[in-house]
Order: C-alpha cells, then sequence, then structure tokens
C-alpha cells in the first residue's frame, strides 16, 4: 500500500522529492501545500477517522505540544526502530531537543528555520560575525545607500512579523511566558523592543508590511536593500538562485538573540499501528546523512553535525553563521496553548507596527487576551 507524505512548500522538502526518485521508494508520494493553508490541510487529515496520510510535517516546539497534548501524534518510540542506523547522535542537539515533548519523541528533524543577518559590506558597516538587532537603527543611520535603494527590509507581513520581532524582545531581557507560563511579554523590555522595531520601519520599503518570506528573499538575490534579518533555510535559495547577486553582494553575520524551530516528520495518531510502523521504517531509511546534505544545497540549513564540516562551512557563505545560531537560538515555551498565544501577539504586534495601537497599547490588548 502507499505511503503519502504531507509537507509544506519549503525549499528543504525538494530534498525528500529528489530522494523519493530511488526506485526503493516507489509506493511513497509527496504532497506539497502552500505554507496559507498548510495547517489546514494537517488539521484535516488528523481529524479525520484515518489519516489521509501516513508521515506529516511540523514545527518542532510551536505545534507538537498541542498536538501531542491532543493525541494527535504517535510517539515513536512505542514503534520498533533501529535507531542505530538513523545515527540521532549526530542530529544538533538544540534540533534534536525540537522533536521531543514531556520526553517522548515525535519527530525525524528534516530542515531548520531560525535568524541570520545578510547584509551588503559596502553599503553597511559590520565588522563582527554578531550582530547585536538593537544596533541595527545606529548601523542604519550610518550606512551608504544610493537614491532608490534601502538601508533594511523587515519581514513584517501579518503572517510573519511576531517572529521577526521576537529576537528584539529576546535583546531586551524580555520573554513570552514567566515561570509559571504567565504572559510575560508586557513589561518594560516588551515595550522598549516593540518600540525599536517600530522605529526600523523609517529606513525600509513603504510597503515591508506587505513583506513575507519570498519578498524578502527576492530583495536579497537582486541586492535592494543593504541588510534584512532573515531565515537560515532561505539561504540557499538566495546564494544559489540562478541570477542572484547575493554570492557577490551579501555576506552573512549571526545576531546575538536569535529564535529557531526545526521542521520534521511525524506520523499521525490515526492511523493503523501496521501503517505507523511502514512510515517510520520509510523514514528512518530516507532520513539519512546525504540527505541532510541535499538540505545543504537546497533550503541551507541542515540538522546534522557533519554538515557543518569546515570543508562545507568554507564553501557555503551562510554555514558558519546558521551553525551559530543554531548553539545560541532560544525556543518558544513548549506549551500547548502556545499556537493561540502567538494568534493573539502576531495580531497585536502587526497593529502596532502599522500605527493602529501604541506599543504599550498592543503589548497590553494582547496580555488581555490571553489571560481570558
Amino acid at each position: 500500500m502507499p505511503l503519502r507524505i504531507l509537507a509544506p512548500d519549503d525549499p528543504a522538502l525538494q530534498a525528500y522529492r529528489q530522494r523519493l526518485n530511488d526506485p526503493s521508494f516507489v509506493d511513497v508520494s509527496l504532497d506539497i501545500i502552500p505554507f496559507a493553508t498548510y495547517r489546514e490541510k494537517l488539521d484535516a487529515a488528523l481529524a479525520a477517522e484515518q489519516s489521509t496520510h501516513e508521515v506529516v510535517f511540523v514545527p518542532g516546539h510551536l505545534w507538537i505540544p498541542e498536538l501531542a497534548a491532543n493525541g494527535k501524534l504517535q510517539q515513536l518510540d512505542t514503534l520498533d526502530a533501529d535507531w542505530d542506523t538513523y545515527t540521532a547522535d549526530t542530529i544538533v542537539p538544540s534540533v534534536n531537543d525540537e522533536a521531543y515533548y514531556d520526553g517522548n519523541r515525535y519527530m525525524l528533524p528534516l530542515f531548520t528555520d531560525g535568524h541570520i543577518l545578510l547584509y551588503d559590506p559596502e553599503k553597511v558597516s559590520i565588522t563582527d560575525d554578531t550582530v547585536d538587532v538593537r544596533d541595527l537603527r545606529q548601523i542604519a543611520q550610518n550606512a551608504q545607500i544610493s537614491e532608490g535603494q534601502h538601508v533594511l527590509a523587515l519581514k513584517a507581513h501579518a503572517s510573519e512579523i511576531f517572529l521577526d520581532w521576537l529576537p528584539y524582545l529576546y535583546a531586551e531581557g524580555g520573554h513570552i511566558l514567566d515561570d509559571i507560563q504567565q504572559p510575560a511579554f508586557n513589561t518594560d523590555a516588551g515595550r522598549r523592543a516593540l518600540e525599536n522595531y517600530i522605529a526600523l520601519a523609517a529606513f525600509t520599503p513603504t510597503d515591508t508590511h506587505m513583506y513575507d518570506n519570498d519578498a524578502i528573499a527576492t530583495a536579497l538575490r537582486r541586492g535592494d536593500v543593504g541588510m534584512a534579518v532573515t531565515w537560515g533555510g532561505q539561504a540557499a535559495p538566495i546564494f544559489l538562485a540562478e541570477g542572484s547577486v547575493a554570492p557577490n553582494r551579501y555576506k552573512v553575520a549571526a545576531i546575538t538573540t536569535p529564535w529557531n524551530a526545526t521542521w520534521g516528520a511525524a506520523i499521525p495518531t490515526n492511523l493503523p499501528k501496521d501503517r505507523q510502523q511502514a512510515a517510520l521504517d520509510m523514514l528512518l531509511r530516507l532520513n539519512t546523512v546525504e540527505l541532510d546534505t541535499l538540505v545543504i544545497t537546497l533550503a541551507g540549513s541542515p540538522v546534522r553535525q557533519s554538515s557543518y564540516s569546515d570543508q562545507n562551512i568554507q564553501h557555503y557563505p551562510w554555514l558558519k553563521a546558521q551553525q551559530q545560531m543554531l548553539t545560541t537560538a532560544r525556543l518558544l515555551p513548549k506549551h500547548p496553548q502556545m499556537g493561540h498565544m502567538l494568534g493573539v501577539l502576531y495580531t497585536q504586534v502587526y497593529q502596532a507596527f502599522r500605527g493602529q495601537k501604541t506599543a504599550a497599547e498592543a503589548l497590553a490588548q494582547a496580555e488581555a487576551d490571553i489571560l481570558k
């Protein structure tokens, strides 16, 4: 019986597509869904009497707590598996942590999406390998930009803005939740962080509130901006795309307070045990060291430590910053209601950025909505 994989439209999934061309995976199909509708398709599969797909993709610490707490994802360690062949111990430790919730493994990681900074050294003065996002305003003020260009682009689309802002909150010492899992962002640190982020709009295109992942990648491939924070999982499409100016234009730096999410393959609980076992057997054959090497050139954000060899770091200009990001990135709390909280925060941060509310008003409203 064929095995079906449900996954979002991300460059890293092309690594799966290429590997599935091997005759040994003839019975495996891959259904790629646009990000905008992916969660809807995923929820439908997990709510059905029997899932339409034997494998589904999830972003580790973002969705696994909710889905696992609701009994939607299978604990992989309850199935038979040759974990020694999979070589789980070669997965980057921070990435491996995202595969677990409440001590149980739910995911096999494929790629990461964490913050890195691309910058044009001819236009902006950055001398360190790591940049504090609180310094970006001063860097932008001192930039040498030609007429018609912009110093900076922010990924401030309504569907992206919260995660784009998160490093600024971390840089001010802020948190999303406190030690007893209550909202902790409506503080002086949170307000400073949001005000600092909003102030950067003065150096961006006027429509930066419409910039999503694709818009940022396009701006960097064309060299339209002096600098931009983007995902490490976009680095390969930016630097390796035909016609891209990025290899000759941009250098890459880490930021001091990045966030990261790891996407990987999970197995629904609403499947017969034999289908779950067949799915895991297939995933263990698929998620190899060789697959991780493919992820470098297709997305840019591999999950195994061997992919961050000195040779690869010298060859791919973003991998050093990507590796540093994985060692310093902070995750959001693993909370079953985190998805709901993020929905509230996206809305309020976007309204503040668009001038519909002050930073203080937006964060206070977000706190009140979450506490309800």
